[in-house]
């Protein structure tokens, strides 16, 4: 039950369905209860406008749950609120030390993510060549636009 439960709610996240507005509802109890993908949809979902209103203060409060039990996708969502101050002050540092915690554990978005800090010098000195290193971590872990910045990097 608890599987279909969650590729429902995953479903419905993807697609902003508004038939599924129920799910939000259906995964709080999990999230209350600690579960760190959970606590991870409810910030997708309040960061996304879906399923719930926008909410970028409510979105940093379940990253930061999710982010504090090492789950990197909560870890990454909390970095990206830091680095645009969305729901948090903005503070590079932090975001960039949220996205090197959920890049150790090779989630593909935050080493984009840093190769993108690096290569406009956001928060960081500016270096093509530390870009271009973060770059081809995250094209190998087959992020199509990190494989396209990759490219324009080294043409």
């Amino acid at each position: 039950m608890f599987k279909i439960k969650s590729t429902l709610t995953v479903l419905c996240i993807s697609l902003g369905l508004s038939a599924c507005a129920f799910s939000l509802a259906s995964i709080r109890p999990d999230a209350e209860r600690g579960d760190p993908v959970a606590q991870f949809r409810m910030g997708r979902a309040y960061h996304l406008g879906r399923m719930a209103h926008q909410d970028q203060h409510m979105a940093a409060y379940w990253f930061e749950k999710a982010a504090a039990q090492s789950y990197a996708p909560g870890q990454t969502g909390l970095g990206y609120l830091y680095l645009y101050g969305l729901g948090k002050k903005q503070d590079f540092k932090k975001a960039k030390r949220l996205f090197e915690l959920a890049d150790a554990q090779d989630e593909r978005w935050d080493a984009n993510n840093l190769g993108e800090m690096y290569y406009r010098g956001i928060g960081v000195p500016k270096n093509k060549q530390v870009a271009k290193k973060y770059y081809q971590k995250s094209c190998d872990l087959e992020l199509q636009d990190a494989c396209d910045m990759l490219a324009k990097l080294q043409s």
